[in-house]
Formats: structure tokens, sequence, C-alpha cells
């Protein structure tokens, strides 16, 4: 796995707490509170389809140079008989 470099921002996992210990309010009991990458019906809005194609995409690119692999070829379309 890639080392994380260092920077003062906090990582997803301490976004995720963070959010957990607010106060319970109604503000934060809102799905508007919720943070985008930890919400699945933010997610999964058809008005965020370009986002999840591209999370489909990044998701490979990491996982592949993970294990040494720099560059692929990806190819879209379809095959007619």
């Amino acid at each position: 796995m890639a080392r994380r470099r260092p920077t003062s921002l906090r990582t997803s996992e301490q976004d995720v707490a963070a959010s957990k210990r607010a106060p319970q309010t109604p503000q934060t009991q809102s799905p508007a509170f919720r943070l985008a990458f930890a919400d699945d019906d933010f997610l999964t809005s058809e008005d965020n389809r370009g986002i999840r194609f591209q999370l489909e995409y990044q998701k490979t690119e990491h996982r592949l140079r993970e294990h040494g692999i720099n560059s692929t070829v990806v190819l879209f379309g379809g095959a007619h008989s």
C-alpha cells in the first residue's frame, strides 16, 4: 500500500470520526450535514453518475499502482456480430 504523504489535512477516517462526535442537533441530523463521500444517497444520485464513473476508474488505477503497474489501456465500446 502506498505511504501517505505528510499533510495537515485530516484523513477520511478522521473526518468520519469527527462527524460522529458532533452534537446531536436538528442540523447535524440533516442529510445535508453528512460527509459527501460517506453519504450513499448523495453518491448514488443520478446527478453524480459521472463522479461514480470517475471513481470506478480511479479505484482500478489505484489498485494497479499498488501492484507496480503504472500504465493501462482502457477500451470503451461494444462488439457487434
